[in-house]
């Protein structure tokens, strides 16, 4: 979902120049019309609605999922907002003012040119395994942190599990599992300001010696 806005780059703002609805879609409206859309072609299409309604998203997907419960809760009914960015002036304008003063020299230009940008993409890709992945062991996801992969971490069950049969979750199982998928350790999440520790017995790679205090 591009939530109706184009660009050149992630930087590229004139898709809202002069453009108050774009400027709307883009912070709000997109998700709650593309459910509204996404439903009637459910009906139309199997000649009943759908049994449930789940939003998952990350970023600025986790931004859009955090306005969706805020203004439209009723459109599902559950939603996942994964690392929402929120703060666009610090995450966007502060962050990129940042980069400009880290990347200029004494003498006014930049200490990295672009020109050279691609000379640091292909040593950074040749760290890299055969699988793609970057230089954490297990992978990076922008849900779980260096070390597990989305394959590790599973909200969505747990979600349905609260909507569907009224468990909410005591906690979230972490898994960390090597390239051949066999694991070498779980964790368990919980929910803030309650961490997990370990109990002092037991096989400290079992989640099931934590407790979660």
């Amino acid at each position: 979902m591009d939530s109706g806005h184009w660009g050149a780059a992630s930087v590229d703002g004139r898709w809202v120049h002069h453009n108050r609805l774009a400027e709307i879609d883009w912070g709000s409206r997109a998700v709650t019309e593309t459910a509204r859309v996404t439903k009637a072609v459910i009906r139309a299409f199997y000649g009943q609605p759908q049994q449930r309604a789940y939003l998952a998203g990350c970023s600025t997907g986790g931004r859009m999922a955090a306005m969706e419960a805020q203004r439209c809760p009723d459109d599902v009914d559950g939603i996942i907002a994964s690392a929402p960015a929120l703060d666009y002036a610090g995450l966007v304008a502060t962050f990129f003012a940042w980069l400009v003063k880290a990347n200029t020299g004494p003498d006014g230009k930049d200490i990295l040119p672009r020109s050279k940008v691609p000379l640091v993409r292909d040593a950074v890709m040749k760290q890299c395994d055969a699988k793609g992945e970057q230089l954490y062991p297990g992978g990076l996801s922008a849900q779980t942190g260096p070390g597990i992969t989305e394959f590790g971490f599973d909200p969505l069950t747990a979600l349905e599990r609260w909507v569907e049969q009224g468990r909410a979750p005591d906690s979230l199982l972490a898994t960390k599992a090597d390239r051949e998928g066999r694991t070498l350790w779980t964790r368990p999440l919980c929910l803030l300001p309650r961490a997990a520790r370990y109990r002092g017995t037991g096989d400290p790679n079992d989640a099931a010696n934590f407790t979660r205090e």
